[in-house]
């Protein structure tokens, strides 16, 4: 990919063990990957296996949630139909052989894939959504609401690290030119480990979220510049940067 004619810093809130390919992506541009992990997740133990063969279809929203979710699946039967909320979840579902029938067109949430035709007529199915604990209840109430029996399959928990943030802080305005945040809770995050003196840095900053709901929340945060990537993954996420820094250089 084609580098660009200055180096701007990216702060990077991905979980410590999954930031590595994102920040080549990034070094690759001739950019430089500011790690800052906004987020970290523990598997939670103690619950499933779960039968596949039991559902009609099986309902994963997050990469994580294949992640920690596919060791707990057994009996996944060959006529199981799969669905994922982003492409950076089915693109981690079909590397474990598992290809994915149903994905959002154009929106990447929750609401993106309730759009989708092939959940519009669900009365009487079997369907078990794959999430973190305490995940967002729009997906499985409104399947539910549509006649469906929803199940959910909570295998990980979301914490928040232990960073400190004094040195990004002091250093912020020469250092970070544009900050990562793939989902609410990230920049929730993001904003309680900067503080009150960070926060004010990261609303005068551009935020790159994934979704129509996540740049209304940004919004509500206080962030000035939103920028809407199509999608998690690392090409959406870098397509993104490349437009906004085209619009800097202008």
């Amino acid at each position: 990919m084609a580098m660009t004619g200055r180096q701007y810093g990216v702060l990077v809130t991905r979980p410590v063990d999954q930031a590595d390919s994102l920040c080549r992506r990034i070094e690759g541009l001739g950019w430089r990957p500011i790690r800052f992990p906004a987020v970290a997740i523990a598997p939670v133990s103690g619950r499933g296996p779960w039968r596949g063969q039991d559902y009609d279809l099986l309902i994963f929203v997050s990469k994580n949630a294949v992640i920690h979710g596919l060791p707990m699946l057994r009996d996944p039967g060959p006529r199981i139909e799969i669905a994922a909320v982003g492409r950076a979840t089915a693109g981690a579902l079909e590397q474990r052989g598992l290809p994915v029938r149903i994905l959002p067109d154009g929106r990447w949430d929750s609401e993106g894939l309730l759009a989708h035709t092939a959940l519009q007529s669900v009365a009487g199915k079997r369907i078990l959504i794959w999430r973190g604990e305490g995940g967002r209840g729009l997906l499985g109430d409104e399947l539910r609401l549509r006649g469906a029996a929803v199940d959910y399959a909570e295998v990980y928990r979301r914490l928040v690290p232990e960073v400190d943030a004094m040195s990004l802080i002091t250093d912020w305005a020469e250092q970070v030119h544009i900050a990562l945040a793939t989902s609410n809770e990230i920049l929730d995050n993001l904003f309680t480990l900067l503080g009150d003196r960070g926060a004010p840095l990261l609303c005068r900053t551009p935020v790159v979220v994934v979704s129509e709901r996540g740049m209304a929340h940004a919004c509500e945060k206080g962030c000035e510049q939103v920028i809407i990537a199509q999608g998690a993954d690392e090409g959406a996420l870098v397509s993104a940067m490349l437009q906004w820094a085209e619009g800097v250089n202008l």
